[in-house]
């Protein structure tokens, strides 16, 4: 007769301890997994708006070239030859902000500027929501529309409203990006002989504006360290920038300051289509900028101004000097 043995098994189930242990050890990875993905998904939404940034620099090579070697202007909108300073200023010390392509009899036409984008102000027969002026809250808001995109002279090159817009932009608008107020001009932006231009001017040590002339790519003596594009912070509201981008390269004014919607990073394309990303340096500068209003000028308190010194020196390299010798 065959005996048969039974074993039998103790079984231990978990106590109270080790299954709290187990389930903050999964809470811990599941926290190290998020913060993972989340910095993997920001370096993705990152590098893709460095991505677009350099298709916008490409994009105004490309028009340099078709254009005889004159660049795209940073301006979204054409001059007011009615306003004093506006650009249209033929008699000034600083010749015209942005040549016409046109006759004289029409350089007034808003098609014969170089404007990457171009905005209009009132109605235009037949297309319905092209006015960007409405009047808003603070007295300029400057709406812009599908039809200002298209009708600038970069859209051929780039020919879809998304190139325009950051992946890292949280607003409600149609552009992120502002073009270099130095590049593409013969004066920056839209200050001629009146302040501030005339002070850079005796500041820097220019005796004219021919220092601030960029119209033709050739006039950019450094191409891989000069700014093209750059993410900006959003006016008032919802409305787009307008204008380029730009701050005094004689002291640390900010007239624009860049976008952190990435906390402390800023991306920017170069002239000669590299882009890049830049870590913001003071941690107090950072916190002004998303305190203060839009629209209004930030002077740095007193510091070495180390974010500024890089926007800087990356303004208008080579036709500018840098404000401290030797420096990158």
């Amino acid at each position: 007769m065959a005996e048969v043995n039974q074993r039998h098994h103790s079984q231990r189930a978990f106590s109270l301890t080790e299954l709290l242990v187990v389930i903050a050890i999964i809470s811990v990875l599941l926290a190290l997994l998020v913060v993972s993905i989340q910095k993997v998904q920001a370096t993705a939404r990152s590098v893709g708006c460095q991505s677009k940034q350099r298709q916008i620099a490409l994009a105004c090579a490309a028009y340099a070239t078709d254009q005889a070697g004159r660049l795209v202007s940073p301006r979204t909108e054409k001059p007011d030859p009615g306003v004093s300073g506006s650009g249209f200023d033929i008699g000034s010390a600083c010749p015209l902000l942005y040549w016409p392509t046109a006759a004289a009899a029409i350089a007034n036409d808003a098609e014969s500027f170089h404007c990457w984008v171009m905005m209009v102000q009132g109605p235009v027969v037949g297309v319905p929501g092209a006015v960007y002026f409405t009047g808003g809250p603070g007295g300029d808001t400057r709406q812009e529309t599908e039809y200002a995109i298209t009708r600038g002279r970069l859209w051929p090159y780039l020919g879809t409203l998304d190139a325009y817009r950051s992946p890292l932009d949280k607003q409600d608008r149609l552009r992120s990006y502002s073009l270099n107020g130095f590049v593409g001009v013969q004066v920056p932006d839209d200050w001629i002989v009146n302040t501030p231009v005339a002070q850079w001017q005796s500041a820097l040590g220019e005796g004219d504006c021919s220092a601030f002339d960029t119209t033709a790519m050739s006039r950019v003596q450094k191409p891989s360290m000069t700014l093209c594009s750059i993410v900006e912070a959003k006016q008032q509201g919802l409305y787009s920038n307008y204008g380029g981008w730009i701050i005094d390269p004689t002291q640390a004014l900010w007239y624009d300051w860049p976008a952190l919607w990435d906390g402390v990073v800023v991306t920017h394309s170069n002239v000669d289509g590299s882009s890049t990303a830049h870590e913001m340096q003071d941690p107090a500068l950072v916190e002004l900028m998303k305190s203060i209003p839009p629209n209004t000028d930030l002077t740095e308190p007193a510091g070495v101004h180390a974010d500024w010194l890089y926007f800087r020196n990356r303004l208008l390299p080579g036709n500018i000097a840098n404000a401290v010798p030797g420096a990158p």
